[in-house]
């Protein structure tokens, strides 16, 4: 089945393209050099100093446009002290495709008295993993 994320803050890093260039996370790995790195975006690799708001969504949208077939981006409200409040959508190119199917079927095995036995059978058959990663200390912002 293919993966199919939705994600926050940490696992946008995984598309940097030397964000774990030493290959102690993922050993092997083959990063997109196009796709940058959060230092290249806000100045310091991730967790050596505080990242503040405003420059983790530069980083966000630096990524949803170094690689649109494989991320987008979505505000879906504001805080209280008027910062964007967004999630990402990370997934293959084939899944991006589709996410509006993908969405309409996750809210279709919601409820089970509204969609049959077969038919939330047959979607679970055809739909790909998803997976929600939501941090914060202060909630959702």
């Amino acid at each position: 089945m293919r993966r199919f994320s939705c994600v926050a803050v940490a696992a946008a890093l995984f598309l940097s393209s030397s964000v774990y260039a030493d290959e102690s996370m993922w050993p092997g790995a083959d990063y997109d050099a196009a796709v940058p790195t959060i230092k290249d975006v806000v100045g310091h690799e991730s967790g050596d100093r505080v990242t503040w708001h405003h420059d983790t969504i530069r980083y966000f949208e630096a990524l949803a446009d170094a690689a649109p077939e494989r991320l987008a981006l979505f505000e879906y409200a504001e805080s209280w002290e008027g910062r964007k409040l967004i999630y990402a959508v990370i997934s293959s190119p084939d899944n991006m495709a589709r996410i509006d199917e993908i969405k309409s079927n996750m809210q279709r095995l919601v409820d089970p008295r509204r969609t049959d036995a077969a038919t939330a059978n047959a979607i679970i058959d055809s739909q790909p993993a998803v997976t929600w990663l939501s941090y914060g200390v202060h909630g959702n912002e």
